[in-house]
């Protein structure tokens, strides 16, 4: 879904905004679970952002006059794609959940097949040998 704080954000802020992003890294926060908490959280950022630049008043009224100016344009680009963004986060959702169920399937037939395979690879192995490889697949691990 394609989130639309009340105030769209200018391409300058959201520039600015970028900016300010990729010089610092943001700490962990859970995603918003409505409309009322994702405005707040875009609130919050931009008011932070604002203190680390030094926005003055003037400038947060200039700045809130050409958002508002802009506003009913990026309303209406939101609208004309957010139906197309829908369609595909559900399509994409139902593509993973396809995905983990070929895995499954994959892991389900492959398993049986790696495994006797192991075993008569492990038959031409040297009692030394298969500890060492062991021993190696112990250091592989994580």
């Amino acid at each position: 879904m394609i989130r639309k704080p009340r105030r769209a954000a200018s391409a300058v802020m959201a520039a600015l905004a970028l900016a300010a992003v990729l010089g610092t890294a943001a700490p962990a926060q859970t995603p918003p679970r409505n409309q009322a908490e994702y405005d707040a959280m875009v609130k919050k950022q931009r008011e932070e952002f604002f203190k680390k630049i030094g926005v003055t008043a003037a400038q947060k009224s200039k700045i809130d006059a050409i958002q508002k100016k802009y506003e009913p344009s990026l309303e209406k680009i939101n609208k004309k794609y957010e139906p197309r963004a829908k369609a595909l986060q559900q399509q994409m959702a139902a593509l993973q959940k396809k995905m983990m169920e070929l895995q499954q399937e994959y892991g389900n037939e492959m398993r049986p097949v790696a495994q006797k395979m192991d075993k008569e690879l492990e038959a031409v192995l040297t009692p030394a040998q298969r500890a060492k490889v062991k021993e190696l697949q112990k250091q592989q691990q994580p």
